[in-house]
């Protein structure tokens, strides 16, 4: 089964600005490459981009008329090492996900997002 690609409105964390996209929701890494390799999306569209969980207070992510990723679901952490302190993520997961994991082991990270999500 191809790529599902659905019309969608998006906006920033700050509703400052919108953007109307053709949207596909990935369940698995192996969907999300089938999206990113078959960017013929529906006719009038332009580009592809990932949309993250929607806490950026600019417009780097919105992408009017465009075809947007939303990796919602891609939210896995796959694996630790400890030792090198190199996590393997999905693209989804968040700084919340992440504090709630790393923090009861001691561990941060140097920078992090002001909403926390």
């Amino acid at each position: 089964m191809g790529v599902l690609w659905r019309p969608e409105r998006l906006t920033t964390w700050g509703r400052s600005r919108f953007a109307n996209v053709a949207a596909s929701h990935p369940d698995s890494c192996v969907q999300a490459a089938q999206a990113v390799s078959g960017t013929e999306g529906p006719k009038g569209t332009r580009g592809v981009i990932a949309y993250g969980a929607g806490r950026c207070y600019g417009d780097a992510a919105l992408n009017d008329r465009g075809q947007t990723i939303l990796t919602g679901a891609l939210n896995r952490i796959l694996s630790f090492d400890p030792g090198t302190r190199e996590a393997v993520l999905e693209a989804g997961v968040t700084f919340a996900q992440l504090a709630r994991r790393f923090h009861a082991l001691r561990f941060t990270f140097a920078v992090s997002s002001a909403t926390g999500a």
